[in-house]
């Protein structure tokens, strides 16, 4: 548990301590933060579904969409985290395992070096997120500091975070209301950026781990074993490239067991963020020239800014997993006598093509799939909009 708390993973550890999601901590506090988290969303969801059986004009039902489908997807990532919770704890173990074995001075530094850039990551994600939502929460204001600084005959329209139904009167308990909305948005950040920097999190390890390979089997025959004995030799190269198609093995089986617990959740995200960036454009045409599309044009930055940070991890694995076999290439495999060069095919094999991550092995986790996301969400854009 101590092991957490350095300075590489202290950020991931803080954000899910705060959602009572973090696999060490006490059972009772988990469930107990668990339940406030469930609180507020169910609020939100069961008052957004309300209103939107109630709602007919396209505009009001798009507004409640873009919030309710987020919620949606808030809801999803923090009930995966409670199902496998088990399952995360696994690869937070073997996480740990690889820094208590690896001894090497410059596989330390490998390690290091990715971790501190995953904290670099986690650091501007957090920022930016906390940020955004900072802007988001003041924008909702702007009617109550104006009607103070320039007042009219009337009270300017007063809006919420989100459109929903909340059985209370609005104009007297606006304040109330306007704060728990603030507490939900606040859950439902922390749950994006808790999710997105712990998937952050696993890819540099991963990246790491494929970097430790790639040093390993350029420097496996550094060493001439042109002047030992044939025997000698290939006992010598066989043992440096078992150990290596091993630690490789080893990579692989974490990739696995992360996406194990995480492609389902990918696959309905990725549904998901279609409509939600094809709504808030319509919102943000519809909008323009008024002072709420403000909100809208962040959030849709947001929305790409997250989409991107949900590919970059996915496309940097495959992108290592892809640089073993130029790695193999360029070591000194020549020196091992042939017997022992045939071991290499076992690495050679599975690197040819990369390491991918997938969402129920149909969709690959790429840059080209945040690519088609957004493709799809403009076509899908000017669709609606024409329904208005």
């Amino acid at each position: 548990m101590d092991f957490f708390t350095n300075r590489y993973y202290k950020y991931n550890r803080l954000l899910f301590v705060i959602l009572g999601q973090w696999p060490y901590q006490n059972y009772k506090t988990r469930v107990f933060r668990a339940i406030i988290v469930f609180f507020y969303f169910g609020v939100a969801l069961f008052g957004q579904i309300f209103k939107l059986t109630k709602a007919t004009d396209f505009d009001l039902i798009f507004e409640i969409l873009v919030s309710f489908l987020s919620n949606i997807v808030c809801t999803i990532r923090y009930c995966n985290c409670m199902v496998y919770v088990n399952e995360i704890l696994k690869v937070f173990e073997d996480i740990k395992d690889v820094w208590d074995t690896t001894v090497v001075k410059e596989e330390i530094d490998i390690v290091k070096h990715y971790a501190e850039e995953g904290r670099m990551y986690t650091l501007f994600l957090i920022v930016f997120s906390y940020a955004t939502l900072g802007f988001v929460d003041l924008a909702s204001l702007i009617p109550c500091v104006l009607d103070i600084v320039v007042p009219l005959n009337d009270t300017r329209p007063r809006k919420f975070l989100y459109q929903a139904e909340f059985f209370l009167d609005t104009e007297k308990y606006f304040y109330p209301i306007l704060l728990h909305t603030w507490i939900t948005m606040f859950f439902g950040v922390t749950i994006l950026v808790a999710t997105e920097s712990i998937f952050l999190m696993y890819a540099q390890h991963c990246c790491s781990m494929f970097k430790i390979l790639c040093y390993r089997l350029e420097h496996a025959f550094d060493k001439n074993l042109e002047n030992t004995d044939a025997e000698n030799a290939y006992y010598e190269a066989r043992e440096r490239i078992v150990y290596c198609v091993k630690y490789h093995t080893k990579i692989l089986e974490f990739i696995t067991n992360v996406v194990s617990f995480h492609e389902l959740s990918f696959f309905i995200q990725f549904l998901i963020s279609v409509l939600i960036l094809s709504i808030t454009l319509v919102q943000v045409k519809t909008l323009l020239g008024k002072y709420e599309v403000l909100m809208y044009l962040t959030l849709t930055g947001a929305l790409l800014c997250h989409g991107f940070l949900f590919a970059y991890p996915a496309q940097k694995i495959l992108d290592h997993s892809s640089l073993l076999f130029e790695n193999i290439c360029n070591g000194a495999w020549y020196f091992a006598p042939i017997k022992a060069q045939k071991l290499l095919l076992l690495i050679i094999k599975r690197s040819m093509n990369g390491t991918a991550i997938t969402a129920m092995k149909i969709l690959v986790v790429s840059y080209q799939s945040f690519g088609t996301v957004v493709k799809t969400s403009l076509s899908y854009f000017t669709v609606l909009y024409s329904f208005r």
